[in-house]
């Protein structure tokens, strides 16, 4: 009964020392300091003020104005989802008003492919499958050099990236 008091007791000290509000304060107060400092270290001001301008709009659309780390740590994981998703439905637009047209080009010209039996002239398929790869390809073309366009921008920035990220990896696997 009493062995099993004591070891009840020790474990109570034990813990209310592991426990301490004043060490956890003083490892927190100590972990804000060392964050600080690599934080001054990495020149992360600098590194802000040089980022493109859609992303900054980005990142104070999502309520972080400075890369301060007490900033980014109070910031809500939904604004990042509601960002994505508002993106997501501007960018979609795109390409179903597209894929709706081709549809009706596609019903248009299986309209007038039912009609052609009761039409005399040879000529009329020749013309109907030109017509449709015609319109078709003036209606893809668009996108598809936008397409192309946002991909060199996004391997330029890529590319950017890389020339300022490879430098500074090197220096701190070294």
């Amino acid at each position: 009964m009493i062995s099993r008091l004591l070891k009840k007791l020790i474990l109570v000290l034990l813990l209310l020392t592991v426990i301490n509000p004043k060490i956890i304060a003083m490892e927190q107060e100590n972990f804000s300091t060392i964050l600080d400092e690599k934080y001054n270290e990495a020149n992360i001001d600098e590194l802000n003020n040089n980022l493109p301008e859609n992303v900054k709009k980005d990142l104070n659309e999502l309520g972080i104005n400075s890369p301060r780390p007490d900033e980014i740590q109070n910031f809500d994981i939904t604004k990042i989802f509601k960002l994505v998703f508002s993106k997501a439905t501007k960018l979609i637009k795109t390409p179903l008003v597209v894929f709706i047209s081709c549809i009706a080009i596609m019903l248009i010209c299986s309209l007038f492919n039912s009609i052609k039996p009761g039409i005399t002239g040879s000529n009329l398929n020749g013309v109907l499958g030109t017509l449709m790869a015609v319109c078709t390809c003036g209606i893809i073309i668009t996108p598809i050099i936008n397409c192309v366009n946002d991909i060199s921008h996004t391997i330029k920035n890529f590319s950017n990236f890389m020339l300022c990220f490879i430098p500074v990896f090197t220096g701190i696997i070294a």
